[in-house]
């Protein structure tokens, strides 16, 4: 029990340095029953450096909790204002029964401060998170206050069940920017979830980008969702919702999938993407192949599917699609 951050471990630097790389390393450790007031139930480790690296692997967390912060089992904050290369890295860690009360990122809470943000990938590799909460991102929550670029974000072979974030968006995971993101790629593979709900977009995965989104690919391959709701008015894609201001020169893909009951609040009932702008240039093709949507309902457009991309050149391709009791109750 800690009465500040890090229930378990705390690691501070109250000054950003000024060379250096400060990579941190986790293997193989056991956190149980960990309790903070602050940010990270089990671990908490801020770092204001330009250059940080985070792997985790082979870590099981279990009843951590961050009664007044984010990170109910770990919290990360990174970048020194001005740059933050930060790629993180989970490979065999499982979160149960984790939670951040009035916080994000009910498993992991990843904050990177910076202007400029590069070369600073997630890559999550048989992660398994069970019963997680928190208000934003009931699993796993990050932002990024700055503009991207070469940073992929990748979830393979994880499992997430019974995840909610109670008011805001991504039930299981949510990924958000207030800036743009140029190459940087988002891919789901091999991934389970199941009974997730968000107040806001995206039942179970939420990316939202301030900005552009550009020369990049977002791809979903055999990702089973299951019960997965956007429970909000107006709150979009009941299991995955994506939005930015402008969808440029993207490949997007979505194969050997399936969407068993879906609820939207708002637009989409399992699936949502949203550019507010037009692109100024780049074609930005959709292309769905093999994927059943079953018992999907969205209060607004698309009982299961909402595509708005204002864009002067898209091109969509569907084919074996199996859309069974699919309503839109409000829109079109």
């Amino acid at each position: 029990v800690a009465g500040g951050s890090g229930g378990a471990v705390s690691i501070l630097a109250s000054t950003s340095p000024s060379t250096g790389t400060s990579p941190f390393t986790l293997t193989s450790n056991t956190f149980t029953n960990s309790h903070s007031v602050g940010n990270g139930g089990c671990i908490s480790i801020v770092v204001p450096g330009p250059s940080t690296a985070f792997s985790f692997s082979q870590q099981d967390f279990t009843n951590c909790v961050s009664s007044g912060g984010s990170g109910g089992g770990v919290y990360l904050a990174y970048g020194d204002g001005s740059m933050s290369v930060a790629p993180i890295t989970l490979m065999s860690v499982n979160f149960n029964g984790c939670t951040a009360v009035g916080g994000h990122g009910g498993a992991l809470s990843g904050i990177a401060t910076a202007s400029t943000i590069d070369h600073s990938s997630f890559t999550a590799t048989d992660v398994n998170v069970v019963g997680s909460e928190a208000t934003r991102g009931g699993g796993i929550d990050v932002s990024y206050s700055g503009s991207g670029s070469n940073s992929d974000v990748t979830f393979t072979d994880c499992t997430f069940m019974t995840c909610s974030a109670s008011a805001g968006s991504g039930g299981s995971v949510n990924f958000v920017s207030s800036s743009s993101c140029v190459n940087c790629g988002v891919t789901f593979a091999n991934d389970v979830f199941q009974n997730s709900q968000a107040a806001g977009s995206g039942g179970s995965v939420n990316f939202a980008f301030g900005g552009s989104f550009s020369s990049a690919a977002l791809s979903i391959s055999n990702v089973d969702f299951t019960d997965s709701s956007s429970t909000g008015a107006s709150s979009d894609g009941g299991a995955f919702a994506f939005s930015c201001a402008s969808y440029n020169a993207v490949t997007s893909t979505i194969s050997d999938s399936s969407f068993t009951n879906m609820v939207a609040g708002g637009s989409g009932g399992a699936v949502s993407i949203l550019a507010s702008t037009s692109p100024s240039t780049g074609a930005s093709p959709f292309t769905l192949t093999s994927n059943t949507f079953t018992n999907s309902h969205s209060a607004g457009n698309g009982g299961c599917i909402s595509i708005v991309v204002p864009g002067p050149s898209t091109a969509f391709s569907f084919s074996q699609q199996d859309f069974t009791n699919c309503v839109s109750s409000g829109g079109s």
